[in-house]
């Protein structure tokens, strides 16, 4: 995804700062927090580098920018909202939190939100080729689907780059 493609929902002042990196290889991340400088996060030859923009960001410009990711309609998006984030039709999944009302530690309802990642996903070709040879040497030929709720998980699930599943792997392998 190109940094441009999330314009629409920044204020000027933010796209003018952000239109003078171009197409920059490698933006992972916006982070926008309220009365902070906003930041980039550059993935560039397994790294990850940060980067602070000379913008700060007010609530004003948080909740603006809220209302026009929901396109207007909030409560529409409540549910993934008190699940802190909100997913856009091109892909990219904007993660959100802030001051919220809780009851029995469960999230009823997002207050006032204080700051914004806007996760920007790009293709890795051959990321998942060992996952797949693997896939194919147990037999599922078309698709699959791994779930689980973080990255460790599936990474645990699939072996990883290793390309084994659970139960072929030695028991260190198991423990990483």
């Amino acid at each position: 995804m190109r940094l441009k493609e999330i314009f629409s929902f920044l204020p000027q002042g933010l796209c003018a700062l952000l239109d003078a990196w171009g197409e920059a290889e490698g933006v992972a991340e916006l982070r926008l927090r309220a009365e902070k400088v906003a930041s980039l996060s550059l993935y560039r030859e397994g790294r990850t580098q940060n980067i602070l923009l000379p913008f700060t960001a007010t609530y004003g410009h948080i909740q603006e920018i809220v209302e026009r990711l929901c396109g207007g309609s909030v409560y529409a998006h409540e549910d993934s909202i008190r699940q802190g984030y909100i997913k856009l039709s091109n892909g990219c999944r904007v993660g959100l939190g802030g001051e919220g009302v809780t009851e029995n530690g469960r999230l009823l309802r997002l207050l006032r939100v204080t700051f914004l990642v806007f996760r920007l996903p790009k293709r890795v070709p051959g990321a998942a080729a060992a996952v797949l040879r693997a896939f194919r040497r147990h037999g599922c030929q078309s698709s699959a689907l791994v779930i689980a709720p973080r990255a460790r998980e599936k990474q645990r699930c699939c072996g990883s780059s290793r390309g084994k599943f659970p139960e072929e792997r030695t028991p260190k392998e198991r423990c990483c």
